[in-house]
């Protein structure tokens, strides 16, 4: 039971969860935390990915592959399409708002 002792500083004393789902949470942490290359600690998205995972399991998920996706989801590099908006908003905003011509 020692992965899944990192993920339950993120589970309110209030949360119910089954005799097996702090297993099931802890390898889906791990498994995330070292796919994203991060280790437990005082990291903001070490936090964040523990509780995609909590908030999926309170929710009813149970699947740990499951799991490790909802905990990784939107955590890599911003798409085109993101970058093609971040872009489009410097213009906007450096043409005074006017937007792209």
């Amino acid at each position: 039971m020692g992965d899944a002792m990192p993920i339950r500083m993120f589970l309110g004393s209030d949360a119910f969860v089954g005799p097996d789902d702090p297993k099931v949470m802890g390898e889906a942490f791990s498994s995330a935390l070292s796919k994203l290359g991060l280790s437990a600690g005082n990291d903001p998205m070490v936090e964040m990915v523990g509780r995609r995972i909590i908030r999926a399991m309170l929710d009813g998920e149970r699947d740990p592959v499951r799991l490790f996706e909802i905990g990784v989801e939107g955590t890599g590099p911003p798409t085109a399409q993101a970058s093609d908006r971040q872009t489009d908003t410097k213009r906007n905003e450096q043409s005074g708002g006017r937007g792209a011509a």
